[in-house]
């Protein structure tokens, strides 16, 4: 094989393995949504801005979770406060690691979205 066709054939896995690892986290981020809509979404609301009448109840204020503030959080900062709870936010129950890391992605989608505005 020629140098230029292992160069190609080189080019070509590397495209095949970026595709395929983009597709893994484009389905945890997915499966991240689904957790998050089963588990958050009642009190942080569907688009992370906080629930207005969870938050009066509370007498809190919600972070946006698409904030800069939330996204300066390391992954095992969340998961602390997802797991452990943090304020008023009562620690989720029964969430599996798996589930808290697919959050963690949903989330992060969520402040590369707000990035990009």
């Amino acid at each position: 094989m020629s140098l230029r066709n292992r160069t190609r054939w080189f080019l070509c896995m590397v495209v095949l393995a970026l595709g395929w690892v983009l597709g893994l986290a484009s389905a945890e981020t997915e499966e991240g949504k689904r957790v998050y809509d089963r588990r958050c979404k009642m009190c942080h609301a569907a688009d992370g801005k906080g629930n207005p009448s969870i938050a009066r109840m509370l007498k809190v204020e919600l972070p946006e979770l698409d904030s800069e503030e939330v996204r300066r959080l390391t992954d095992d900062e969340l998961e602390t406060i997802i797991t452990q709870g943090k304020g008023k936010m009562a620690a989720v129950k029964n969430i599996s690691a798996e589930e808290v890391a697919r959050v963690i992605a949903y989330l992060r989608s969520l402040g590369e979205s707000a990035e990009k505005q």
